[in-house]
């Protein structure tokens, strides 16, 4: 608490008590230093202000959460399992074009120096022709016979790069049909046995996610290719992640640093049984939604060409304005909400099963917390460990002994005032027990603002022992 003008009674052992006006000087916890002002002098008093009426930090407001995008929403019907006679000759046709695709990758590559960056040669590139329509051919095992396309698909000079929305693997096989184009995807794909060696042929850029110098170093290449006209598109997921299709959530600017024009195309699924998105660790695994999707006679998928769009002066030096006017115009197209999750929500999901909590508790817009708070992955994950402790395997929500152990005291203190009062501070939905969220949003109040990353944490924690403690 800062300076400012709050009743007191004074009462010196020599005088009666008197009520009277004070200026607050200094801000200790429980005591300060007060002014008492009397005509022609000053009289320093020492006095006593509850910290929990008066000065006590109030947990940052939540907001409203959307809908989770990292939920599947497959409902089988009752007859669904009749599919299953689909299942045996899509499967060979998938397996017979994969295998395909492999091999002929294997001589794209053939005596190719990937290390090097310039485009293949003309007889590569006709060589790899063939993948193309085998990736076409897998769409149609999956039951995508018919695409419904809307608009149309700009050259690579009119638009260099292209960005979609990201549901799961179809998305990718559609775009590598339809645009044959530079991919960027995370490195890890780029090491699986058959798919990696398809996107290497592909001259895929490949991104170890969490490593910023990788990060950067990606974005100077797209950037080199996209100014290069010997090379074809360049496709990119602006989401940095799959979602269920039913919001659009926030974008990373790599796409949008060249300052060139720009296609956006929205992908949607229209499936009355299976959803094909690709959202772990609560939806299918990869070939499990594979199967599914093969069980059924006709999916569909509906693509948009959006016209292109070309950034302005203002957007070249702010790249994030143009990935959100994208956005915007890509979220309206489809009809959907705009959100602010992002990869990082997954990342806190996975770290949240190994836990034992809930995974979608961990669903709390990351994108949105580092803007208003500051918190990173880092940091809520150690904040998460410490949630941890006290939670039982399971458990969602913590009441105030769980709480004194998560700030790093004993369970006995759950009956004390100060916490008690400090819990109800940080229960903003006044329902007893403390989410995940909820317990985030009180420690940002707590946080020295001069500290950076995880220590804001560990000083928050240690500010709040000190001021339970006697």
């Amino acid at each position: 608490m800062g300076g400012g003008w709050v009743p007191c009674v004074l009462a010196p052992h020599n005088s009666p008590g008197l009520l009277s006006t004070i200026r607050v000087e200094t801000t200790c916890r429980c005591r300060t230093v007060a002014v008492h002002r009397q005509p022609g002098r000053d009289v320093d008093v020492p006095i006593r202000i509850d910290p929990f009426q008066d000065i006590m930090r109030r947990a940052a407001p939540l907001w409203t959460l959307p809908p989770n995008p990292y939920v599947n929403a497959t409902k089988l019907g009752r007859w669904w399992w009749l599919g299953a006679v689909l299942v045996l000759p899509r499967m060979l046709v998938v397996i017979t074009t994969v295998l395909g695709s492999w091999m002929l990758a294997h001589l794209v590559l053939l005596g190719w120096d990937e290390t090097q960056e310039k485009p293949l040669p003309k007889w590569r590139r006709m060589l790899r022709h063939p993948i193309t329509w085998m990736i076409r051919l897998n769409l149609f095992a999956v039951g995508l016979h018919r695409l419904q396309e809307v608009g149309q698909l700009a050259d690579r000079k009119e638009a260099p790069i292209k960005v979609a929305n990201h549901q799961g693997f179809l998305d990718v096989f559609y775009l590598q049909y339809k645009v044959t184009g530079v991919g960027v995807s995370a490195a890890e794909n780029g090491r699986q046995p058959l798919m990696g060696v398809i996107m290497r042929s592909m001259q895929a850029i490949m991104v170890e996610r969490g490593d910023k110098k990788q990060g950067h170093a990606a974005a100077e290449k797209i950037r080199r290719i996209a100014e290069d006209d010997r090379w074809p598109s360049i496709c990119i997921f602006p989401e940095g992640n799959t979602s269920n299709g039913r919001q659009l959530c926030g974008f990373k600017h790599g796409a949008f640093l060249p300052g060139v024009p720009v296609q956006p195309i929205a992908i949607q699924y229209i499936s009355h049984d299976v959803d094909p998105s690709w959202v772990e660790p609560l939806g299918y695994m990869p070939h499990v939604l594979a199967l599914l999707l093969m069980c059924q006679w006709n999916n569909n998928m509906k693509v948009t060409f959006l016209p292109v769009m070309k950034p302005t002066d203002e957007e070249k030096k702010d790249p994030g304005l143009f990935a959100e006017r994208v956005r915007s115009a890509m979220a309206e197209s489809m009809g959907v909400p705009k959100t602010e999750h992002s990869f990082e929500d997954t990342r806190l999901m996975f770290a949240a099963k190994k836990m034992g909590l809930a995974p979608a508790e961990a669903v709390i817009e990351m994108g949105r917390v580092y803007k208003q708070w500051g918190l990173t992955y880092r940091m809520c994950r150690l904040a998460m460990e410490k949630y941890m402790v006290a939670a039982k395997k399971g458990a969602s929500r913590i009441g105030p002994e769980e709480f004194a152990c998560a700030i790093g005291l004993d369970t006995t203190y759950g009956t004390n005032r100060k916490l008690i009062d400090i819990f109800d501070d940080f229960d903003q939905d006044k329902d007893g027990l403390l989410s995940f969220r909820e317990f985030i949003a009180g420690l940002v109040s707590w946080m020295k603002p001069k500290l950076e990353g995880e220590e804001k944490i560990v000083s928050a924690l240690a500010e709040l022992r000190k001021e339970i403690l006697p």
